[in-house]
């Protein structure tokens, strides 16, 4: 039998799980790290931002982790460890097609939108090869101390407040009994939910606008989207960077495809369904989805024609709902990342970066208040931003869902989260590096979140109604900038850049 007794568990040895372990350790805590499976292994998940970069960088300079730094940068990234997989995205890219024809470059760009999230290409945010970052700091994790426990299986969990060890947890590592006694038990086990089953806490999704599911893999042959435009359109020459080196969307009738390029020739590609209102997603009903988004998309058929499935996951994987929402996503002696507490979608890639911002905010609580009262309070404070923030990704991303077939008003409600992210990055830049970190993207602002629901509700009457002109979009756009021009402080509001925006970087 595994005996161990520890101050802290952290179930999931993930980024988030095992980079928390880490920052424990760092704390002098004693850790369990504790995962069902084991390292390397497929994962999804991948685009990371500035938002999470900045975190990044701030957790490893404050708690000592050298070797972690490097990945907040691209070059720093190739530079330290070039055998770790990863891409270079400079920023975010949308392109909308029309099904049984070409992709058309317009003019004034009225077909695409590109937004920089870096100045130049040492500088850039990344792509997470998952499998290669989530082993590369579970290493580091067991280099700091943590006691790693792989291929363990959770039996039971008996949680006791009032006793002086709260919690016992019993499992099975390759069949041979686990025993561990802790005080704190930290889940970043994400869809995994192992605290929500056994705590038996109530699931909240209904209240989540968003709703849709997806089809994915990783392939070798993915073509260049670049290439393909190039000799066809001059207009390219106005992007602001090459569009392979982002987070690439296109965006389809009632879906889109995410296309996330690696060093290594793999691409992770993705296609996202909304399921928010039937009838909705335009792909042939007699033919998987996957293949009638390629007969119906001769560009997107022409890039994946010579495409192969890349092993791991070797097949196309596909979900349910992607949607989760825990009720709770703390207690007293317990805590949930965000990505345990609840998922919206791969719109737009928050998910790194909410997770980060998760482990930031739970280490400092754990780092200050460990073994004081007001633990409890802080606690309570993390689970009502996280919630929160969960909440207004929802509304975010539903409202790009809406307008997903749609594109000026597409572009226009995206600047939400443009500004949203922008305000979080500039609020964290400018503040005092000792400070209590804020909620993800202004959750917790009254003000803000009143200005997405009002927004989203102008946008939800705009399309009801059946007007789509070119006038009637144009109207929303002044009305989105009417209330967004206070917050802009990088240029997006701006109507002379045609959807191109190569200045936003704000680190």
């Amino acid at each position: 039998m595994v005996l161990r007794e520890v101050d802290v568990v952290v179930l999931g040895s993930g980024f988030s799980g095992s980079l928390m372990a880490q920052i424990l350790c760092s704390m002098g805590r004693s850790v369990a790290l504790v995962d069902r499976g084991s390292h390397p292994r497929f994962a999804i998940g991948e685009s990371s931002t500035p938002s999470a970069n900045m975190i990044l960088d701030t957790l490893a300079r404050r708690y000592g982790l050298e070797e972690i730094s490097p990945f907040s940068r691209y070059g720093t990234w190739q530079e330290s460890y070039p055998k770790i997989g990863c891409g270079m995205k400079r920023g975010f890219s949308y392109f909308q097609h029309q099904p049984g024809e070409e992709f058309q470059v317009g003019s004034n760009h009225e077909n695409e939108l590109l937004v920089a999230g870096s100045n130049d290409d040492s500088l850039s945010d990344t792509h997470w090869l998952r499998a290669d970052v989530d082993a590369a700091f579970c290493q580091a994790a067991v280099k700091r101390g943590a006691l790693l426990l792989q291929d363990t299986e959770i039996i039971r969990m008996d949680y006791n407040p009032a006793a002086k060890t709260k919690w016992q947890i019993e499992g099975a590592t390759v069949g041979e009994p686990v025993h561990i006694k802790t005080e704190f038990v930290v889940d970043a086990t994400g869809a995994g939910g192992v605290l929500k089953r056994f705590l038996q806490i109530p699931d909240q999704v209904d209240q989540l606008q968003t709703h849709t599911s997806a089809i994915y893999g990783h392939f070798h042959k993915v073509s260049s989207w670049h290439d393909q435009l190039a000799p066809r359109h001059d207009h390219i020459q106005d992007y602001p960077f090459c569009c392979d080196h982002s987070a690439q969307h296109h965006l389809l009738e009632g879906s889109w495809l995410w296309m996330l390029r690696f060093n290594q020739g793999l691409t992770s590609v993705g296609l996202v369904m909304d399921q928010s209102r039937p009838g909705k997603v335009h792909l042939a009903e007699q033919e998987h989805p996957w293949e009638s988004m390629k007969n119906r998309y001769p560009d997107l058929g022409r890039m994946l024609q010579d495409a192969t499935l890349a092993d791991p996951p070797g097949k196309l994987l596909s979900t349910g709902r992607l949607q989760r929402l825990s009720s709770q996503a703390a207690g007293r002696d317990w805590a949930m990342l965000p990505h345990a507490a609840g998922f919206i979608d791969p719109l737009h890639s928050t998910g790194i970066a909410h997770t980060l911002s998760g482990v930031e905010r739970l280490a400092r609580i754990l780092e200050q208040s460990w073994g004081h009262e007001d633990r409890i309070t802080a606690l309570q404070t993390y689970q009502q931003q996280v919630l929160q923030e969960l909440v207004l990704i929802d509304r975010l991303v539903a409202g790009c869902y809406r307008a997903m077939n749609h594109f000026p008003w597409f572009v226009s409600y995206s600047m939400l989260y443009f500004i949203a992210t922008v305000r979080y990055e500039l609020d964290r830049l400018e503040g005092s590096q000792d400070r209590t970190p804020t909620a993800f993207l202004g959750a917790d602002q009254a003000d803000w979140t009143r200005i997405v629901s009002n927004v989203l509700e102008r946008l939800e009457n705009d399309l009801n109604q059946g007007d789509s002109s070119l006038q009637q979009a144009e109207k929303f756009r002044e009305t989105v900038w009417k209330v967004l021009k206070p917050f802009d402080r990088v240029g997006l509001s701006s109507p002379e850049v045609h959807h191109m925006y190569p200045h936003t970087a704000t680190w």
